[in-house]
């Protein structure tokens, strides 16, 4: 017995679908169905180049979570809007939850997150070196500062699609 059975996903189909086949055969068999051979097909989400800071800042309502955990804290959208509203020059800690707010909204958005993993536990783990929330007033020529603002810049080129395939954003033309 030969079966042949052929599938093409659409964009419909990508996500976190999980596909068994099982092909079977009842010949010669008094009872029952013998299992010939049995397949599995996961259909893996499609990649979304991640978005800049400027643009979660100003598309909120595109948001694919409202809350995050930056550090140990836990923050709703409305604080997370705050925090990318207001500028932190001086704050590495603001800095960096900038970058970092941004980065996991585009990995909850379906953005390759393996670029920056590792990069994504240190700021949490810097920023859960502090009690409360932010801000944690970090000068940026501290040691702490100059690890949160290397985080944040690695965070920034991720955001802008440098570190993605196919991902880099091209910068905006200036006239004259």
């Amino acid at each position: 017995m030969t079966s042949v059975f052929s599938w093409t996903p659409t964009a419909a189909d990508v996500g976190t679908h999980v596909i068994t086949f099982t092909a079977t055969d009842n010949s010669g068999l008094q009872a029952g169905l013998q299992t010939l051979c049995s397949s599995t097909l996961v259909v893996a989400p499609a990649t979304k180049c991640p978005l800049t800071l400027d643009s979660w800042k100003t598309h909120h309502k595109d948001w694919p979570v409202t809350s995050l955990k930056l550090g140990t804290q836990s923050y709703t959208q409305k604080d997370l809007l705050t925090i990318l509203r207001t500028p932190g020059k001086c704050d590495a800690s603001w800095i960096l939850a900038q970058q970092l707010i941004a980065a996991k909204l585009s990995i909850a958005n379906g953005s390759d997150s393996t670029p920056v993993a590792d990069t994504i536990q240190d700021a949490d783990s810097l920023l859960a070196g502090f009690c409360g929330r932010l801000a944690y007033n970090v000068k940026t020529c501290s040691k702490t500062g100059k690890k949160m603002v290397k985080a944040a810049n690695v965070l920034d080129s991720y955001n802008n699609g440098r570190l993605t395939p196919n991902c880099g954003h091209k910068p905006k033309e200036c006239d004259p």
